[in-house]
């Protein structure tokens, strides 16, 4: 889907080869902030040439916006969070968080910034991820584009199933069957697991009805990624959504099309003008 610069992809995690690219940047003080949030509500705004996008995944661009103000709400300060008071949770009424991670970011050498909570309006589990806050993230993050690691958790994929999942010529990468992701988003994402994982087990056993989503943006949109596959593996749901902005790609081929199997509801909302999804 394509809106004026901006394109959604279906497939949202691939190492290799989107070229259309997203025009965020690190927001690391207010002002970058007040940026960021213009950037990720008006350009959402913009209308779309396509409702169709990827094998077939449908692109809500309503939907969109109210997942895009869940990516804008993660920079909100912890407390905010907790009694949904920070300014943009006054458009996400009425929402019932579960899990704030609170941890004291100058204490600690990786944080996450992460919630999950539940939209009576929209009957879903939502979890928001955040991005580069901090020069700490910032540091790290260029840390993650140097980085390897052996994902095990989907096996090995098939040549064949991976072609089939993303019509990629993988005529080269016999040798490697693997899934293999970018150690920095894997660690990030494994050191608030448990506690995302207890949440939103316990808000969908209040709500066993309700949908699963996961959001965020750069640097959240990558733990994100994992994030729901993972969610969609412990579940067995191949109904979770997921929808990033600007998100910096997670894995090898293999590694995507095991994303593309288990969350076919996946969409990666990404600018032209951005380097970030270019990344690693």
């Amino acid at each position: 889907m394509k809106m004026n610069g901006w394109v959604a992809f279906a497939c949202c995690c691939l190492f290799q080869d989107f070229s259309n690219l997203g025009a965020f940047s690190l927001p690391v003080g207010r002002s970058r902030r007040d940026s960021l949030d213009l950037k990720l509500s008006r350009n959402l705004n913009k209308r779309a040439a396509y409702d169709l996008i990827g094998n077939g995944t449908e692109f809500n661009r309503t939907f969109a916006e109210y997942l895009v103000n869940h990516s804008r709400a993660s920079y909100c300060a912890p407390t905010q969070l907790f009694n949904w008071t920070c300014p943009i949770c006054q458009e996400l009424q009425p929402f019932q968080p579960y899990y704030v991670n609170d941890e004291d970011e100058k204490k600690i050498s990786k944080h996450v910034g992460v919630y999950v909570g539940y939209s009576s309006s929209e009957d879903s589990v939502v979890i928001a991820f955040r991005g580069s806050d901090f020069l700490i993230n910032f540091i790290q993050d260029m840390e993650y584009y140097k980085i390897d690691a052996d994902y095990s958790a989907c096996g090995n994929v098939s040549l064949d199933s991976a072609h089939d999942a993303l019509d990629e010529d993988l005529s080269g990468d016999g040798k490697k069957k693997a899934c293999r992701v970018h150690s920095g988003f894997y660690d990030d994402w494994m050191h608030v697991k448990p506690s995302v994982v207890n949440a939103t087990l316990q808000a969908l056993a209040d709500h066993p009805g309700a949908r699963v989503w996961v959001t965020g943006h750069s640097l959240g949109g990558a733990i994100a990624c994992l994030g729901a596959v993972e969610l969609a593996v412990l579940l067995q749901r191949r109904d979770v959504g997921l929808l990033t902005f600007g998100e910096p790609r997670v894995g090898n081929v293999f590694f995507a099309a095991f994303v593309r199997a288990w969350v076919p509801a996946a969409v990666r909302v990404v600018h032209q003008d951005d380097a970030v999804p270019h990344l690693p």
